[in-house]
């Protein structure tokens, strides 16, 4: 059932800090954008399979070639290993105080609500260092690609979400910045544009920009799907199709 159309509007706007003109006016073109993206990419990649030509087929080549752990333990000793490579290479550019980030197991009120992971938050009473965390979901761990682990740790922790948490507790930032509907295009904007950026940490993989530029085109049909079930009011197996 669709929203009526001024209360999504509102809803967009005073919640969310996005304006619906806007994203009707593009979402389509960044669909088209990002899947090309996907395939240009994927044609600088040398394997012995036939070139994919669709979505589907690239997910099976990211499962192939670059796909989840067999344990969770296995995948927590990758995340660990991964967190500590983006933690360094963001110390390079960006100014850190004492701090620390953990990865932990997925809080259970969220595993299903976050099938791969995500940031924990951090401890308002640590200081010496500050402390955060980010999760992966070690129910779904079969569905966690490496891709996946690698995003996460910059995603969510260093230049992302840990790193806004870590500089929110200590900078002086006005509180414009820190509360309002026009901070979730900031929060995530840059969570987003840290994951091309931080391409070089994992540049002897040629499967992860791969992955981001596959991550960056399923965010884009996220925008489509809701548009189409909130504003279109398409049915949701048209919208999942």
């Amino acid at each position: 059932i669709p929203f009526e159309e001024s209360y999504y509007r509102s809803l967009l706007h005073n919640e969310l800090g996005g304006e619906l003109d806007e994203l009707l006016s593009w979402h389509e073109e960044e669909i088209e954008k990002t899947r090309n993206s996907v395939f240009e990419i994927m044609g600088k990649i040398k394997v012995s399979d036939p070139m994919p030509k669709t979505m589907g087929e690239i997910n099976a080549i990211l499962l192939k070639y670059a796909g989840p752990a067999d344990s969770p333990e296995e995948m927590f000793r990758r995340g660990h290993d991964y967190l500590k490579r983006t933690r360094a290479a963001c110390r390079e550019y960006v100014w850190l105080p004492d701090e620390w980030c953990d990865l932990r197991g997925v809080p259970e009120q969220l595993k299903v609500s976050y099938p791969w992971g995500g940031a924990g938050g951090g401890d308002p009473k640590s200081r010496n260092p500050i402390k955060g965390e980010i999760f992966f979901n070690e129910v779904n761990f079969k569905a966690v690609t490496d891709g996946w682990m690698k995003m996460l740790t910059v995603h969510e922790a260093y230049p992302g979400h840990h790193v806004q948490y870590v500089r929110g507790a200590v900078d002086l930032t006005p509180e414009t910045v820190k509360m309002g509907a026009k901070y979730t295009p900031i929060l995530e904007g840059l969570a987003h544009r840290s994951e091309p950026l931080f391409e070089f940490v994992f540049e002897e993989d040629p499967f992860y920009p791969l992955f981001v530029a596959y991550r960056r085109h399923h965010t884009a049909v996220r925008i489509k799907a809701d548009l189409m079930l909130r504003y279109f009011g398409k049915p949701i197996g048209e919208a999942v199709d």
